[in-house]
């Protein structure tokens, strides 16, 4: 199978106001966060990218509104330069687009849809037994244990917008994955360990193409 993949590195930026200056943290491992917004009164908009992905199926229009909580995702549905590019040509090879996996942190966990309601999409079996085998190769290879299942059931909360969901619902896309990596902030010598069980959960996964 050919693999194409889209790499984009969204900062999680935290500023820090001193005395005669401000500092800009960023972080330091892969994840998708937030790009920030600032002016010089240092007022934060910051827009969750991967949670633009509005699907009415999972989404309310309320969350879009409140620019200063975390999680916000924008003015409008894909209003990011990112994320409206990353729909244009998902939509464009669509037809081509056998599999999509998103990579994100946090949650030591392979979800796929739905994360905005509990109702199951129709080959949900499916799903469940492809992100299985790769959570159970993960722990063969590395000993760390990720949890695997529909996104309702794995967050704690209905999480609308995400690009899986939005992937499956809209493009038509049945086999659509959102791989959580290990936790947020990691040491230099974990990032190489972390993308090594990545690729071996994602060769399962594409193995499972059919």
């Amino acid at each position: 199978h050919q693999i194409q993949a889209m790499l984009i590195i969204e900062p999680d930026v935290c500023l820090l106001r001193t005395i005669l200056k401000v500092e800009i943290h960023l972080q330091t491992f892969l994840s998708c966060i937030s790009i920030v917004h600032y002016d010089l009164k240092l007022l934060i908009f910051s827009t969750q990218l991967y949670n633009e992905f509005f699907i009415a199926k999972t989404c309310s229009n309320e969350v879009f509104y409140h620019e200063c909580r975390g999680g916000y995702r924008g003015p409008e549905p894909l209003s990011e330069k990112e994320t409206s590019a990353i729909s244009k040509f998902i939509l464009k090879k669509k037809k081509k687009i056998k599999m999509y996996i998103t990579l994100s942190s946090g949650s030591k966990a392979i979800t796929f849809p739905w994360g905005g309601v509990k109702e199951k999409v129709s080959n949900y079996d499916q799903l469940y037994s492809i992100s299985t085998e790769a959570v159970d190769d993960i722990k063969k290879f590395s000993g760390n244990t990720f949890s695997n299942g529909q996104t309702t059931d794995i967050i704690y909360e209905p999480e609308g917008g995400r690009s899986d969901d939005w992937v499956y619902g809209v493009a038509n896309i049945s086999l659509a994955f959102t791989f959580d990596l290990n936790y947020y902030e990691r040491p230099p010598e974990e990032i190489h360990p972390t993308f090594q069980e990545v690729f071996v959960a994602i060769k399962v996964m594409v193995n499972n193409i059919y």
